[in-house]
């Protein structure tokens, strides 16, 4: 079941009220929760972790668009989210993540997070894609450091602007982190 309320200018309160629907109802149908466009901040989307953390079928969570700024470190834990969305939301300190065992593709597009902290490695070690465009990070050389102790980590998509794409530096060492031919494509003629 696809759930989307999107576009539907819900605050935190709202969302916390909501929260408490989804925990006895539709927490354990809902596949897909879509609440991105809203004005949701970080205590809702924290009630809203809160409420589904048992439930096993919510598979994607789009938060996109909101405004949780550094609060998404306080997130409620999603146990069986396999795909987080959390695009253009003001995050710019990223230490931490919830707890979230099974994700498997995180978006943090258009948020201004200069730096990723190696502690965060370890929240996301079932990780295949991790989208960062429009990120601050100027700095790809240490980032891809950091994200080179993720060990399923296949996909990494880095663009600072529409006109400026930015590449793996070429004495990175090929761990298991990245195949062989994405490290070929993203590296510089």
């Amino acid at each position: 079941v696809d759930l989307d309320l999107s576009h539907q200018m819900m605050t935190d309160q709202e969302l916390i009220c909501l929260s408490s629907v989804l925990h006895e109802d539709c927490g354990r149908v809902a596949v897909t929760l879509n609440l991105s466009y809203n004005d949701i901040g970080f205590r809702g989307a924290n009630a809203l972790g809160l409420a589904l953390s048992e439930h096993t079928q919510l598979q994607s969570l789009n938060l996109s668009v909101n405004h949780l700024a550094d609060g998404a470190q306080d997130l409620g834990p999603f146990l069986s989210v396999r795909h987080l969305d959390l695009a253009a939301n003001k995050i710019s300190v990223l230490e931490r993540l919830p707890l979230m065992p099974n994700l498997d593709s995180l978006m943090l597009d258009c948020n201004p997070i200069p730096r990723l902290s190696p502690a965060i490695t370890n929240q996301l070690q079932s990780l295949r894609k991790l989208s960062m465009c429009g990120t601050l990070m100027n700095n790809l050389y240490m980032t891809c450091r950091v994200l080179q102790d993720l060990p399923r980590l296949e996909h990494l998509y880095f663009q600072r602007s529409a006109q400026e794409v930015c590449f793996l530096p070429a004495d990175l060492p090929r761990s298991s982190t990245f195949a062989a031919a994405h490290w070929a494509a993203l590296r510089p003629p």
